[in-house]
């Protein structure tokens, strides 16, 4: 559009210039320039005219475009107008419990500087929560150290064995003076202490004169390892052992006992949390001697052995 209207306004100046050497200049009507320009004057003065005609129909065309546009945009204004005032009505309902809230607790006050007094004690109140989540995130973390701490650690032992014995009645059994350890764990690396399970006295059942059950509650003894560090610990240990002690083995006809049945339960802070179960029969070489503490001993990841709950 713009290019036409250039256009137009070049024609028009050429068109009066023409006119003007015409008038003043070659007004000879004889001479073939003043036919000439005067034939060249009447084409632009054609083309001028349509030009312009075509100028004033796009001229009223975008105009037409320009009015719908405001008319859409009065419209659209229109409808934002309408929305803003829907939202301001459902505003002044959803602001309405607070305003009441604000003007009962501050009656003194207008109900703008209510409203701005209601807003900084729910902002205070929001800060307190916050810090009421982290008190109680800093204290659930405590708990659960404090749960996952060890605090007792037992075993309860069950093994049962027997042997070829010369005579009856099953030979006595030996009983400690002291508390004695009759089974721990072991960090084979030598980097975590080791735990040692004890008891001051043992038990043993006689089922018969060559069967018999050594049956004790063994536990971790006060200010030793692994109490007051957390469950995790017992990941690093790696080798598990235990053992009896009896007497009299002079007596066996053969130099061996056979362990029928292992079940040893672990207990920490009262609760079962692990167990080795075993029904392999699995024969164990004894010495000539009055005294013997025959035992077996196990590799490997305890805890994952055992299933311990970490």
């Amino acid at each position: 559009m713009i290019y036409l209207k250039v256009i137009i306004q070049i024609i028009v100046g050429l068109s009066g210039l023409i006119a003007l050497f015409l008038d003043y200049k070659w007004h000879d009507k004889r001479k073939k320039i003043f036919k000439t320009l005067r034939n060249l004057l009447i084409i632009l003065s054609v083309l001028s005219l349509f030009i312009g005609v075509i100028i004033t129909i796009k001229d009223d065309k975008a105009k037409d475009i320009e009015i719908g546009n405001l008319k859409n945009g009065l419209k659209d204004a229109q409808n934002t107008l309408y929305d803003i005032k829907s939202n301001g009505d459902t505003l002044k309902e959803q602001l309405k419990p607070f305003l009441e809230l604000a003007t009962k607790k501050y009656p003194n006050l207008k109900s703008s500087e209510a409203l701005n007094k209601l807003s900084e004690r729910l902002d205070n109140v929001d800060v307190e929560i916050s810090n009421s989540k982290e008190k109680i995130n800093n204290l659930s973390s405590q708990l659960n150290d404090e749960r996952k701490t060890i605090k007792l650690f037992h075993a309860q032992v069950y093994i049962e064995f027997s042997g070829k014995w010369d005579g009856a009645p099953y030979p006595s059994w030996l009983q400690p003076n002291t508390a004695t350890t009759y089974l721990n764990w072991k960090d084979k690396s030598g980097n975590l202490p080791t735990i040692n399970f004890t008891a001051n006295r043992v038990n043993f059942k006689t089922i018969d004169n060559q069967n018999a059950v050594f049956e004790n509650k063994l536990s971790v003894e006060p200010g030793t390892a692994p109490l007051g560090e957390l469950i995790d610990i017992l990941k690093g240990y790696n080798e598990l052992g235990f053992w009896f002690p009896f007497v009299d083995s002079e007596r066996l006809l053969e130099q061996k006992i056979l362990v029928n049945k292992v079940r040893i339960t672990f207990y920490i802070n009262g609760r079962k949390n692990g167990e080795l179960y075993s029904e392999s029969k699995t024969e164990i070489p004894l010495k000539k001697s009055s005294e013997n503490t025959p035992g077996l001993t196990i590799e490997g990841n305890i805890t994952e052995l055992l299933k311990v709950k970490i």
